[in-house]
């Protein structure tokens, strides 16, 4: 089963090589509009420290990265930077900080260029902080060559997450002070369910309690930039709340989910191309029912059958089709075996039992799309936890981000088979072993 997630994710990888993020993005209309109403912020206004959470391949990563290319081109207000812990070398704290501030002094030359400030005020903002062009600051991230260089020249962690503090504060003294509204900074950090791992060793979880005061410093307590962590971990938030840096911090939650079928179909189609779109039309329903609207699957697809010969489509869907089943036919039966889901970034061990799994493998596989409120599992709440932690189920809230009206409205009460794939399975398992 390994080789077969592998080969799938190579394909994946190139998939996206070739895509420009203008094609990938598509059509999330009302999350970039709650997205812009959440993060605007005037001087005086408190900051916002939220999670963006949702479901693999629900397109988060192209949510967030289209949001800051918009601000770049002056379509929304504000200027951002952007990391994602996918990237090697993002260890920790330092190399974090030196990586946020690269992007930052970026996001800010391109706002100067944008809005034609008179003065130099990213050369302004630099020398106040202490950044000083030409010389590295040890590692290739960033926008330029720089060094942090204060009285005395800052060492350790502590003080690369001290400048990264006054970048944000230091920048709205000099553009907010002006009535400059449209700069205020938002710093995304995606994937960052990466930060879990960091408190597997002694050193690691103080870096991260370190970051984690940090960043709810800014944001906080300054009020010198908006935080906005995303991931695809259904365990992230729960396992953030426990983290003392974080204890007694309002924390908003966000949740973007997959394309509606009318959204997954329309961007299936664009991404097949004109050529293929008559061949793929008889398909488009047993598409839906095997990937619904996850965006990266159905690109995955659609670049295959892009490339494919006429009169392939077919061939290439059920190729597909037959691995992705095989997959997720793996991955349901894995939960069977919770002895093997161990300790690990931030998780505990699998506590429920290979009864408990064929219960909920029954229930979801009788539900439709295989959704069912948590309370219909006559399970220990514990042990549906410990599923969810380890992925082997989903949640969902009942009602969208961009939907809700109350911020305290109970968003996590639906739970899940993790993928359209895997409901399948259940349901094959189902008739298989008679459950």
């Amino acid at each position: 089963m390994a080789m077969l997630r592998a080969g799938r994710q190579c394909r994946r990888i190139a998939s996206l090589s070739d895509m420009s993020l203008k094609e990938a993005f598509f059509n999330r209309s009302s999350e970039l509009a709650a997205l812009r109403k959440a993060l605007h912020r005037r001087e005086g206004d408190a900051a916002v420290l939220a999670t963006m959470l949702g479901p693999k391949s629900s397109g988060k990563t192209m949510l967030m990265r289209e949001y800051c290319r918009r601000q770049r081109e002056g379509m929304y207000p504000g200027t951002s930077t952007y990391v994602n812990l996918r990237d090697s070398g993002l260890t920790d704290p330092g190399r974090l900080a030196t990586k946020l501030m690269g992007g930052f002094l970026k996001s800010l030359s391109v706002f100067q260029m944008r809005v034609g400030f008179g003065s130099d005020l990213t050369g302004k903002w630099a020398l106040q902080v202490g950044l000083k062009d030409g010389v590295d600051l040890e590692t290739p991230f960033g926008f330029g060559k720089f060094q942090l260089f204060g009285k005395p020249e800052p060492k350790g962690i502590d003080a690369v997450l001290a400048a990264l503090k006054e970048c944000c504060l230091s920048w709205t003294r000099i553009a907010l002070k002006g009535g400059h509204t449209n700069a205020f900074p938002t710093i995304f950090i995606d994937e960052a369910n990466a930060l879990m791992s960091w408190a597997e060793t002694p050193d690691g979880m103080a870096n991260l309690n370190m970051l984690l005061r940090c960043l709810v410093a800014i944001c906080k307590e300054e009020r010198s930039s908006n935080v906005v962590l995303g991931s695809s971990e259904n365990f992230f938030e729960r396992w953030l709340a426990k983290c003392g840096a974080l204890a007694g911090h309002r924390v908003a939650r966000w949740y973007v989910g997959h394309l509606s079928e009318p959204l997954a179909k329309a961007y299936f189609m664009l991404r097949v191309g004109e050529a293929k779109q008559a061949e793929v039309e008889p398909l488009w329903d047993a598409v839906y029912r095997l990937y619904g609207g996850q965006m990266l699957e159905l690109n995955l697809l659609a670049s295959a059958i892009e490339s494919s010969e006429p009169g392939e489509a077919a061939e290439v869907f059920e190729g597909e089709a037959g691995l992705s089943i095989t997959t997720a036919v793996a991955n349901v039966v894995s939960g069977w075996s919770p002895g093997k889901f161990r300790s690990i970034e931030g998780r505990g061990n699998g506590l429920w039992k290979p009864e408990d799994w064929s219960e909920v493998i029954k229930v979801c596989a009788n539900a439709p799309e295989g959704v069912v409120s948590k309370c219909e599992l006559k399970l220990p709440s514990d042990h549906v936890d410990s599923m969810i932690e380890h992925n082997c189920l989903h949640v969902q809230p009942v009602i969208s981000w961009t939907e809700r009206g109350n911020p305290e409205d109970d968003t996590w009460p639906l739970v899940m088979p993790m993928t359209k794939a895997e409901h399948l399975a259940m349901k094959r398992l189902v008739r298989k072993y008679s459950l």
